[in-house]
């Protein structure tokens, strides 16, 4: 005979997590443990339990815990493929400003909050949702900000390659974008070192339901054309010339934007 006094079983048929003592509200990791759990199980959560995390939630209690222990939460959360349950109980439980503040000030109206879980839920790798939170964040000037969603390096500058190239998807259609521009874009995004990994970038965001329209996958093509092409460019009749002496760099400079002229005139950019 199961003993459940509290009746776990039928909550779980009916697919609801429900909080069975007061005391849960004595640990805050518990809101972050809630919210992710309900994105891991496609679970609702009782109407009692968003209760008590919505005054945990005015009470600012998640302000106690560690950057360390919420980006942990966050990213199981990503891993999960109903993510974006997760940052729904944070909305709806007013825990969402104080664990990631930025992000709520970028969501703050109902459109952009519906944006977002729109498009987490329309994706499945965990990258490609941390492009889309970095996206909301550029979206609202905060771009600045994308440490609030991540401490390693490897998705920082992930991120942030990405931010640079939604400015330049934001601005293609005014054509204003000069070779300078670009190739410094090129560089800060690491395309001329690892061009591989750039390409890779560039379909990650092309996963991301704000750039699958025909413009967007233009442009796209485009940035992957023109650093593969930047990459193949030779350079060994300027390095080999002795009439160029100091002036190497100012060559090289000048081919690559001759170089970018050509391909952004091939496709109409």
């Amino acid at each position: 005979k199961i003993i459940d006094p509290f009746n776990g079983v039928q909550d779980l048929r009916d697919r609801i997590i429900r909080h069975v003592s007061p005391a849960f509200s004595e640990d805050p990791l518990r809101i972050l443990r809630v919210a992710r759990f309900a994105a891991r199980f496609n679970f609702d959560v009782a109407n009692e339990t968003i209760e008590l995390l919505t005054s945990m939630g005015i009470n600012q209690d998640g302000l106690t815990l560690s950057r360390e222990r919420i980006l942990g939460e966050l990213d199981k959360a990503l891993s999960y493929k109903y993510s974006s349950q997760f940052f729904n109980i944070l909305i709806k439980t007013k825990n969402l400003r104080v664990f990631f503040p930025n992000l709520a000030k970028a969501i703050g109206e109902q459109r952009q909050q519906k944006m977002l879980i729109s498009t987490l839920e329309q994706l499945q790798d965990i990258k490609t949702k941390y492009l889309a939170l970095a996206y909301m964040l550029s979206i609202s000037s905060l771009q600045q900000k994308i440490n609030e969603f991540a401490n390693d390096k490897q998705t920082l500058n992930l991120m942030k390659h990405a931010i640079l190239i939604f400015e330049f998807l934001a601005h293609t259609r005014d054509n204003n974008f000069t070779e300078e521009q670009l190739l410094d874009l090129l560089k800060q995004s690491n395309a001329l070192r690892d061009n591989q990994q750039f390409a890779f970038l560039l379909r990650l965001i092309s996963e991301l339901p704000n750039f699958q329209n025909e413009i967007s996958r233009l442009n796209l093509e485009f940035l992957k054309e023109l650093s593969l092409t930047l990459t193949q460019l030779d350079f060994s009749d300027l390095v080999n010339s002795t009439s160029l002496n100091q002036n190497v760099a100012r060559a090289v400079y000048a081919r690559q934007l001759l170089t970018i002229n050509l391909v952004r005139t091939n496709y109409g950019i």
